[in-house]
């Protein structure tokens, strides 16, 4: 371990046979693979790449690294996810600054990425439950628009309206409106754990890993459509 700096502090995130990684220092960075040794063998060469990403973008990488530490390992049941105990700390304005800059070069790279697509091309996604159908760029752009309005319904947010008919524009939607809901939480005066209809627990933390990472893990895919 380098004496130098502190490890990063990974989150294993289980659901059955899928496990997803996340680092608590690096918001919007997800491993996700079938078992708990396939993700954790993919790790390093997944932050490497995330640091120079983070480079590239002219954002900061955190003063952790380059070795990591699994600190918190939780599974989902009955297809409830868990609520991990980081999930549990609050989100500070300089956490808001940081992951809001994090995602506008996410989304930056989903556009170029998908604008440059094959359309004759398609890949099937890990986090569907039809896994083996065709995904072209439209429809993971409207897997990512879909997924977002889950995770603001799960949160109670207000609806967003009806969709713009072109999947990009309808991904924008739903970014404006997660970060529209994440700034006026992170205001809030008071600390909030909000239980959905499936018995799920949330917090803007847990919003921010999931929704986060959510556009991390299908950057690939549009690669792949390339």
């Amino acid at each position: 371990m380098n004496a130098a700096t502190p490890p990063y502090s990974v989150l294993v995130d289980r659901w059955g046979q899928q496990v997803l990684l996340y680092v608590r220092e690096l918001p919007g960075f997800q491993v996700t693979a079938f078992g708990y040794g396939p993700a954790v063998a993919q790790l390093e060469t997944a932050l490497r790449a995330h640091e120079a990403w983070l480079r590239e973008g002219g954002l900061p990488t955190p003063g952790a690294g380059p070795d990591f530490r699994i600190v918190e390992d939780k599974e989902a049941h009955g297809g409830v996810g868990a609520l991990l105990d980081s999930d549990l700390s609050l989100v500070t304005a300089a956490d808001v600054a940081t992951a809001t800059a994090v995602c506008r070069e996410r989304m930056t790279q989903l556009e170029r990425l998908a604008r440059s697509a094959d359309p004759t091309r398609d890949v099937p996604l890990y986090d569907v439950p039809d896994r083996g159908e065709g995904y072209d760029a439209d429809r993971v752009l409207l897997h990512l628009a879909d997924m977002d309005s889950y995770y603001l319904q799960c949160v109670g947010a207000p609806a967003i309206g009806a969709a713009p008919a072109h999947p990009l524009a309808a991904l924008q939607q739903t970014d404006r409106a997660f970060w529209g809901w994440v700034r006026r939480a992170a205001d809030a005066p008071d600390f909030a754990v909000v239980t959905d209809g499936s018995g799920e627990s949330w917090t803007t933390t847990k919003l921010l890993r999931r929704r986060l990472g959510h556009l991390h893990e299908h950057v690939a895919d549009l690669e792949a459509l390339g």
